[in-house]
């Protein structure tokens, strides 16, 4: 039986898209929708420690947009994987109308402090996304009780509220981890069994 119980958490890789772009506020709908929906950029290389984290853990699981899975298949080929929505990223409004233009990076800073402001029709707010953070800690937890070690690759705001909780639960690991693409922290606490209750059935 292992000692330590661990979970790591990685980001996906850059995003094929262009934040640079100029667009009108109109136009922001369709250029997120694109993102959901791209994969990482073709010639991205992986740093080693996303790739080591991967080979070391006993569990891997990713969200299930292209970005992240993209990511999980070139960091660690040839493993079984799981894929979840629940790891997914926390949506933004896209209410804008605006003909004036900005870079696409901008639209999207806009769109984030929007999504905090108040509850958007057809968005998930911040509240229902914490709420989601604490059932994905649930099911990482979980894992890492089942089989001692799990690397999740996921999103960069949604894995900073899963690492939030981690924290409220007396995991141990980095207060303010990195964001960036491909960055990997790793948190740990002592051996402890899955409550019934939480074993993960279906995954």
């Amino acid at each position: 039986m292992a000692e330590f119980q661990t979970i790591t958490l990685a980001r996906h890789g850059p995003v094929d898209v262009s934040w640079d772009s100029r667009i009108p506020g109109g136009k922001f709908a369709s250029f997120a929708e694109g993102f959901r929906a791209a994969g990482i950029v073709p010639t991205s290389e992986p740093p080693s420690v996303p790739s080591q984290g991967a080979r070391e853990a006993h569990t891997l699981i990713c969200s299930d947009l292209p970005r992240a899975v993209e990511s999980m298949r070139l960091i660690a080929p040839g493993r079984d994987y799981l894929q979840e929505a629940i790891f997914r990223e926390a949506e933004v409004p896209t209410p804008f109308r605006a003909s004036i233009t900005l870079r696409a990076a901008t639209w999207a800073v806009l769109a984030r402090v929007l999504w905090y402001m108040r509850k958007w029709p057809g968005t998930e707010s911040p509240r229902e996304a914490q709420e989601r953070a604490k059932r994905a800690a649930d099911v990482l937890e979980a894992l890492a009780a089942q089989n001692g070690s799990v690397f999740l690759l996921g999103h960069g705001y949604f894995n900073a509220a899963i690492m939030r909780q981690l924290r409220r639960r007396r995991w141990h690991g980095p207060k303010f981890p990195s964001t960036r693409y491909w960055s990997t922290v790793t948190y740990w606490r002592p051996y402890q069994p899955a409550a019934p209750e939480l074993r993960p059935s279906s995954l």
